[in-house]
């Protein structure tokens, strides 16, 4: 019953978020970039003028950080409810895993332990997706295990069942917190004082449009781990 319940409660959700996509896209991506176009005037004008005022330097670059997690998010929320149909083709795991990692800043207090080599098993998915979908896992992995005084995330493959292979990226985080319970992979559920919780709700719409599957640890257990399993090529 609680399954089913999710299920509609995304779907609604999902239709709310495409019909809004057009209206967020212009009424507010237009306005964020006139902020930072007359962001970067401002910033050129002072070094034209050799202009150096150490609180208008920092308040620049508070307006430029902002601005790039306001795009993000809006990136985010347009990518979810636009989502193109998967364009699927036998994709080396490896190059996946080095355009998702690649890209992603690491924390001086966490080891990533990429154990993804040369001989990982080739996978029916859309690159871009699957890109997307282990860099949004990554990512969260990374943050979680930032937390402490240090941390490891690994990322390592395995052979599933019936002809697919799964990628794991465990953290030594906290884990999901109790409260998510049920919530994890529904969208705009977060209990991260920044972002609106499309993360993981993007990374299992897309492995359920790939054919695959997307599984974690229980929320209020340490040691957090998102499982995703693909077709094997």
């Amino acid at each position: 019953m609680a399954d089913t319940a999710s299920t509609t409660d995304t779907a609604a959700l999902e239709l709310a978020l495409k019909l809004m996509a057009p209206i967020i896209s212009h009424e507010i991506r237009n306005p964020l970039a006139v902020i930072g176009n007359s962001a970067y005037f401002v910033k050129s004008k002072l070094d034209i003028l050799k202009v150096s005022d150490p609180k208008v330097t920092k308040h620049l670059s508070h307006i430029e950080t902002e601005l790039r997690h306001a795009n993000d998010v809006l990136e985010d929320m347009l990518l979810y409810a636009r989502m193109k149909d998967p364009a699927l083709s036998a994709t080396p795991l490896m190059s996946i895993a080095a355009d998702a990692l690649g890209e992603l800043p690491v924390p001086a207090n966490v080891k990533l332990d990429n154990r993804l080599d040369t001989k990982a098993p080739k996978v029916m998915v859309d690159p871009e997706l699957a890109t997307r979908s282990l860099r949004h896992v990554v990512r969260n992995a990374l943050e979680a295990a930032g937390m402490g005084a240090s941390g490891l995330v690994k990322v390592e493959a395995a052979a599933g069942k019936a002809n697919t292979v799964t990628v794991t990226v465990t953290d030594t985080g906290t884990g999901f917190p109790r409260e998510m319970e049920g919530r994890l992979f529904i969208p705009f559920q977060t209990t991260k004082p920044r972002g609106i919780g499309l993360g993981l709700a993007y990374v299992k719409k897309t492995a359920d449009r790939m054919g695959g599957k997307v599984e974690s640890s229980a929320p209020g257990t340490p040691k957090a781990w998102v499982r995703l399993t693909w077709k094997s090529a």
